[in-house]
């Protein structure tokens, strides 16, 4: 039985990703960077400009990272 690595969702908001609930929370931690609030919800932001490198210290802790990009305006 082979397990699957969990995976976290970053939505493009403006020049950040964001993550938002229990995925803020991991990235948060793993990161060290701050757990804030976004809308009512537990959020933490990446600037897009540092996307790779972030993306590539969750994926050395064991996680999955899925991007949702969005037309910026």
């Amino acid at each position: 039985m082979t397990s699957k690595a969990p995976t976290l969702i970053l939505y493009r908001m403006g020049d950040y990703y964001y993550l938002f609930r229990q995925d803020a929370a991991i990235a948060s931690q793993v990161l060290t960077l701050p757990l804030t609030q976004r809308d009512g919800m537990p959020a933490c932001g990446i600037p897009r400009h540092c996307l790779e490198a972030w993306c590539g210290l969750l994926e050395d802790d064991g996680y999955r990272v899925v991007c949702l990009g969005g037309k910026s305006s």
